[in-house]
């Protein structure tokens, strides 16, 4: 895998081809992975993908602030969604990033040199 994904499209077409499906079953299966994520979090109020990492709800407590008048509003109770990579996903990007540096430092020595 090289290069920069930019857009959903391109990710789908990586689905494709790593799974030797189309471009549409891609879609169909990449739509219903994020379903299952979410009903899995939205019931369980955490799920932890092998190689990826931990997605978890964390609520916020009602708050009390001033509308700027005066005013006492309370923001209602929310959840907010929390991610934490895994060890193999933070040493992969990090290996990435840093073999990237490294590439970027040998150009920068040649066109000086």
């Amino acid at each position: 895998m090289s290069g920069r994904f930019k857009t959903d499209e391109d990710i789908l077409l990586l689905f494709a081809k790593s799974l030797g499906v189309t471009l549409e079953d891609a879609g169909v299966i990449s739509s219903v992975f994020g379903e299952c994520i979410k009903e899995t979090l939205v019931d369980n109020g955490c799920i932890n993908i092998k190689n990826l990492g931990t997605f978890s709800l964390r609520s916020r407590k009602n708050v009390k602030v001033s509308d700027g008048r005066g005013n006492e509003i309370i923001v209602p109770l929310r959840y907010r969604v929390l991610f934490q990579p895994s060890a193999s996903l933070i040493g992969a990007v990090n290996s990435k990033v840093k073999n990237n540096f490294k590439t970027a430092f040998k150009h920068a020595e040649n066109e000086v040199g």
